[in-house]
């Protein structure tokens, strides 16, 4: 301050009001004056610029590192539009950095014209908090903020909407469209809104933070609360729409979404379809873990498609097959209803679906708790096969520590569609344990297929196993083991007995069940549910 009182008495020159307070404020704060002195100059230049001046002369005053700073960064809508031009020229947008080698955002911004997605920045974008608003509509291969992304984005903050109206493949995500191995996107939110409504597409691929990854993705700590709708009414290729990412092939942690998830078709491709209120699909067994994560939004998939159709409140379908490296769910929580509205449609002769509180695939499953309602509406006929649980519509490794609080209702009603309904777990496709687990829910199922191959008991000859839905688990598959060892179960079994359509009513509230309730089907004589002495328990469990 006494330097700048002395060239002033020395010049007789007078200071701006606005910048003697500036002084003042911050006299005993020298950090906090120098980030006011550097604003104050950047809206003099900006002040300058805006007005005609063709360019402006920085005299750096031997500090560089303050000429700099007035010039890293992003301040403005034309600096963001420099900023673009500048990727396409230096992938890494080195002018635009500050000392640590970081592009920043400095202000929030909504973008006034049209955005064109940005492709192939390898720089570190710190979104500083900020937002940057904008509003997208076109047709491009790879859409969001970023087109494709090879660097890192962090504390960033989208607004707006994106709406696709490509008819080939599409590749769409509010901070990047298409992920490189070398990008990270760590504690972005969205809450721009992605619309898709088209009479034809190829390939497509969806998710409110990131649309596809690759390996090598860091994924951490975002959250969407962007509505994200897509309606293709005859499509050609696959489709993977998710709250965060579309396809991932990396762990994923600390990710939430809020905003509603809906998926339809009107006719079938013979195309697979991931619909999830955070991943839509994880790629084949490496080991992927998607942890801490929770979905609080509805989660609901229509569609005609004759093929393996999945849909869960976490992850629709999470690859864990792989009996070596399998992928696994931990610590993850479902808020939201999950509904398949006419999951394999009439117009459907042949096809599967898989759906579940958290996942519609298998996985392990460790500390997992879906509170949301699994639904399944409509049906299918010919070959169509159906798979429904509280946790997971499929499962083939050991469950522990997950609960479900979420109904679970099989009300397809349909003559024709194999629907295995489970309390937990749909399908029981290896031999896995259920440790530490509860069930604290009802059970329906209306369907009205009898599945041939499964074998009645001692207890229960003619086997009530028309709508295949027990208490823990749907069905077993041949030769496969299912161990019990412990869990709680509370609430009641609703299933079809007969064709007639007639329903039994199951209470587990105070006495556990025989064990032909325990499970809906078992496939052969060779398929097991083993329940250890003790091991189940019928109690309430907080929620």
């Amino acid at each position: 301050r006494s330097q700048i009182e002395r060239t002033v008495s020395l010049s007789s020159a007078s200071l701006p009001s606005e910048f003697t307070r500036m002084i003042s404020r911050y006299q005993d704060d020298p950090a906090s004056l120098y980030d006011a002195g550097i604003d104050y100059a950047v809206r003099q230049l900006r002040d300058l610029i805006e007005g005609g001046a063709d360019g402006i002369h920085l005299y750096a005053m031997n500090d560089a590192a303050v000429a700099a700073k007035v010039y890293d960064g992003i301040r403005s809508e034309a600096d963001l539009r420099a900023f673009a031009a500048e990727v396409a020229v230096d992938p890494t947008a080195e002018r635009f950095q500050n000392a640590a080698g970081e592009v920043v955002l400095h202000t929030d911004i909504a973008v006034s014209e049209a955005w064109t997605p940005i492709a192939g920045f390898a720089g570190v974008l710190d979104g500083n908090g900020k937002t940057l608003t904008v509003n997208y509509s076109g047709s491009d291969e790879q859409a969001g903020i970023f087109a494709t992304l090879d660097g890192t984005v962090k504390n960033l903050r989208v607004a707006g909407s994106f709406t696709t109206t490509a008819t080939a493949k599409v590749t769409l995500g509010a901070v990047a469209g298409k992920l490189g191995e070398k990008a990270q996107i760590v504690g972005c939110t969205n809450t721009a809104g992605i619309a898709m409504n088209v009479d034809a597409s190829g390939t497509t691929v969806i998710g409110g933070i990131f649309g596809q990854g690759a390996a090598g993705n860091v994924i951490a700590d975002n959250t969407n609360g962007g509505r994200i709708t897509v309606r293709r009414k005859t499509p050609g290729d696959a489709a993977a729409v998710a709250g965060v990412g579309g396809w991932a092939y990396s762990d994923v942690t600390g990710c939430v979404n809020k905003g509603e998830i809906r998926y339809s078709d009107e006719v079938s491709a013979a195309k697979a379809v991931y619909v999830g209120g955070v991943l839509g699909r994880l790629d084949i067994g490496k080991g992927y873990v998607v942890e801490d994560c929770r979905n609080e939004a509805p989660v609901t998939l229509a569609t005609a498609q004759a093929a393996n159709n999945l849909l869960g409140g976490i992850a629709a379908y999470a690859n864990g097959e792989n009996r070596d490296t399998p992928n696994t769910i931990r610590n993850c929580e479902n808020r939201g209803d999950v509904l398949a509205d006419a999951p394999v449609s009439d117009k459907a002769k042949t096809g599967q679906a898989r759906m579940g509180g958290i996942c519609g695939g298998t996985a392990v499953f460790e500390g997992n708790t879906n509170y949301g309602k699994v639904e399944a509406r409509g049906g299918g006929k010919g070959a169509s096969e159906f798979s429904i649980g509280g946790i997971s519509g499929m499962i083939a490794h050991d469950a522990t520590g997950c609960r479900n609080f979420g109904d679970v209702l099989n009300n397809t009603g349909r003559e024709n569609l194999l629907a295995h309904t489970g309390g937990l777990f749909g399908w029981a496709t290896l031999a896995f344990t259920i440790t530490d687990c509860a069930l604290d829910a009802d059970v329906v199922s209306t369907t009205l297929y009898n599945y041939d191959g499964d074998k009645g008991t001692t207890a229960d000859p003619a086997h009530e196993n028309s709508s295949c839905a027990g208490i823990l688990v749907g069905r077993i598959k041949s030769k496969i083991e299912v161990t019990v060892e412990s869990v709680k179960i509370y609430g009641k079994l609703t299933r079809t007995i007969n064709a007639e359509g007639q329903t039994r009513t199951i209470d587990f509230t105070t006495t556990v069940p025989a064990d032909n309730y325990l499970y809906g089907a078992l496939q052969d004589a060779a398929s097991k549910l083993v329940v250890e002495q003790g091991a189940i328990t019928c109690v309430s469990t907080a929620k």
